[in-house]
């Protein structure tokens, strides 16, 4: 009988729990069969139910016991067959028992026989449910309504079906118990031959009655009080899990309150060996927490061990370590020989002997360290000990390999409210460690939070004016100067950034990012072709070629359609030869050497002048001038502004004009901000240009306009 398919109303629910609740209380069968039968009455307006037992298969014209309930108002009496009764409820089983009806809604239907009977006995309407005890036709459940005519509807008979399966279920518990009672001995046997521990206690004081031979390894005396915390444990039908050393053995323990054979409440315990489930878990939570490369503690266990630490609102400092390119392990020597490495560097952290806390492998070249309960002071110790480590090269199969690391340090709970924050504050610090150069230690600090969350914020903001079509983006324009004319000749276009967000964005914080991003390309079109409109605008204006000095990044020039888009620029705003001048820097990678030869000599065919930013000098800076065709050296302004208090800075800006001059190129001093510094560099002499603050800070275009017009 399928339940669950059968729309029950409201009423009909809270009856079916109920009863069902009922048949599961720890009392004599007769009180489960007594509050059954009140609740049934009750549900149904029934006023006598008959419960006939019989002790033959067959179902013979006799019966064993008859129980009747009878309605007496709101309560309802239990009574057996008598002498006085037993003519009436002998009658009722013959004549009911026996015909072709199962339900009556009415008696008047019925033959004359039965319908004097019903009568004579106040019987108005029935219906009869089959008894099966342990699957033997045991008899018959019969409902009668005495005054008023039942309309039986199906979902009643069905419910009244699960009724009678109830009253079948405790009179089969009632048989069993009888026969345990009877064969206590037999029931030790079967026990006994169980694979699982059982035992029989009594709730109040924990005394064994009964243990099979199974569960005499796990007690000791004759009480079992040790497998129970509290007394509230007893209350709950629940389990556990129970190790035992001296076993080895691993059980789970479950125990229910229930009715022994003599009718008084136990505690029935039972112990199943679960030492192979927890092995095979064992090895499950091996292969999910543990990295099987290196046979250590992974990501997964990193969070839980910290999770936990912070639950219990412990302190002490994570450890956040890379180390610095390991690719190139990977790369030089193949993937066996990186692995290799990185279980050196495995046993190198276990040897650490961290007192409280462990090392976890985060995923590639990237681990983690909980240093539990140690100061600023003891981290450090951990952190220098590592990077001396790698001072000493690793013997890696018979290679050495020498590599460095970078390690970001977090201490919580001060440099984060949950491990996430904590771990993202490490990760920062490392990052910020290879940046200063790598093999560094790096504590983090708020005002690192503060950069990073304002480099993301930029890095926000920048790629939405790249969709915006550089809508806040304006070039400032500052004089480059004729040192024989006094004239302004050109200027340099510098790229500003006013953002109605975060406000004014320095060019050293943005422009670096958007390398990084990949949006210096875009970027740099952009400045190319406002720079050539303002060059034509200003040659027209004073009727002499203005010079446009512009500044492109290494992976611009490099970049496809670089030499399409100055050509563009060229021919849209027909720039004269020599009126644009592109400012690079000497850090190309010389293995792709011949490949900037042949863009510079590209650059220079479309009538592009190129100008390199100069801060040394060396064997490269004569490469450039011939093999790059360089047409002027600019000199930094970190030797310009020093040049009063430091002779060597003088003497480097003479030599780098003489050989400058030698080579027939021009050269352009940079960052001038005083007289002094001025007269200095017209006493070097061959100083071509000059500019700086000394002449005018970089200018919106309108104020470099007023500017220029006034000279």
């Amino acid at each position: 009988m399928e339940l669950e398919k059968i729309n029950y109303s409201y009423t009909d629910q809270i009856f079916i729990y109920d009863i069902v609740h009922i048949s599961t209380q720890s009392i004599s069968a007769d009180s489960i069969l007594t509050s059954l039968a009140l609740k049934t009455c009750k549900h149904f307006e029934i006023d006598e139910i008959l419960i006939y037992e019989t002790d033959n298969v067959n179902l013979k014209n006799d019966f064993q016991i008859a129980r009747k309930f009878e309605m007496k108002g709101e309560e309802i009496e239990l009574s057996y067959s008598n002498k006085q009764d037993n003519k009436r409820v002998k009658k009722i089983f013959d004549l009911i028992c026996f015909n072709d009806y199962s339900v009556v809604e009415d008696t008047n239907l019925l033959c004359n026989e039965l319908k004097h009977f019903f009568i004579e006995n106040s019987i108005r309407a029935y219906n009869l449910i089959p008894l099966r005890i342990m699957n033997r036709n045991d008899g018959r459940i019969i409902f009668i309504t005495k005054y008023l005519k039942k309309d039986w509807t199906e979902i009643e008979r069905q419910i009244l079906e699960l009724v009678g399966n109830i009253i079948e279920s405790v009179l089969a518990r009632k048989e069993i118990n009888i026969k345990l009672e009877a064969s206590y001995k037999s029931m030790s046997i079967i026990f006994n031959n169980l694979n699982e521990a059982i035992c029989v206690v009594r709730p109040e004081t924990f005394e064994i009655i009964f243990a099979n031979d199974a569960m005499k390894k796990y007690i000791t005396g004759k009480s079992v009080k040790n497998f129970f915390e509290n007394n509230d444990d007893v209350a709950e039908n629940n389990c556990n899990e129970i190790y035992y050393p001296h076993l080895e053995a691993w059980v789970k323990k479950e125990h229910v309150l229930t009715e022994w054979i003599d009718g008084s409440d136990v505690i029935l315990i039972t112990l199943t060996d679960i030492t192979s489930n927890k092995e095979s878990e064992l090895k499950i939570r091996n292969m999910v927490y543990n990295d099987c490369l290196l046979d250590m503690p992974n990501r997964l266990q990193f969070y839980e061990d910290i999770n936990s630490i912070f639950e219990r609102k412990g302190s002490g400092a994570i450890l956040f370590f890379d180390i610095d390119n390991f690719k190139n392990i990977n790369d030089c020597y193949g993937h066996h020989v990186g692995d290799l490495f990185l279980r050196n560097f495995r046993d190198f952290l276990f040897s650490l002997e961290i007192k409280k806390g462990g090392v976890y492998r985060f995923g590639g070249d990237e681990f983690v360290a909980i240093l539990d309960g140690y100061t600023k002071i003891e981290t450090e110790c951990v952190c220098n000990a590592i990077l001396e480590r790698f001072k000493v090269p690793w013997e890696l199969g018979g290679l050495e390999c020498y590599c460095t690391a970078s390690i970001g340090v977090s201490l919580y709970p001060e440099d984060g409210p949950n491990p996430e924050e904590i771990v993202k504050s490490a990760d920062m610090a490392m990052f910020k460690s290879k940046e200063l150069g790598k093999n560094k230690v790096y504590f983090f600090s708020d005002k690192l939070n503060y950069s990073y969350k304002k480099r993301a914020e930029i890095e926000k903001h920048i790629v939405k004016q790249v969709k915006d079509n550089f809508s806040e983006f304006a070039l400032y324009y500052q004089p480059i100067i004729d040192t024989t004319s006094q004239k302004c000749i050109g200027a340099e276009a510098l790229l500003r950034w006013d953002s109605k967000e975060i406000g004014m964005v320095c060019p050293n914080e943005f422009i670096p990012l958007a390398d990084y991003l990949g949006l210096i390309v875009p970027i740099g079109n952009w400045v190319i072709d406002t720079a050539c409109k303002k060059c034509e605008e200003l040659t027209n204006k004073l009727n002499y070629n203005f010079v446009m000095h512009i500044n492109v990044s290494n992976k611009q020039v490099q970049s496809d359609g670089f030499i399409d888009s100055l050509k563009a620029a060229i021919s849209k705003y027909n720039i004269p030869e020599k009126s644009l001048v592109i400012e690079i820097n000497r850090s190309f990678d010389e293995r792709n050497w011949d490949m900037i030869k042949d863009l510079f000599e590209e650059i220079k065919n479309i009538g592009v002048e190129i100008s390199m930013n100069e801060s040394d000098m060396g064997h490269s800076l004569i490469k450039y001038f011939e093999d790059m065709k360089i047409d002027e050296v600019k000199i930094d302004k970190l030797f310009t502004q020093n040049m009063i208090n430091h002779l060597g800075h003088s003497e480097f800006v003479k030599s780098i004009t003489g050989f400058s001059l030698a080579m027939g190129k021009k050269v352009c001093a940079v960052g001038v901000e005083t007289k002094e510094q001025y007269n200095i560099l017209k006493e070097i002499g061959n100083i071509t240009n000059v500019q700086g603050y000394y002449f005018s800070k970089p200018m919106e275009q309108e104020k470099f306009d007023k500017w220029l017009f006034k000279l």
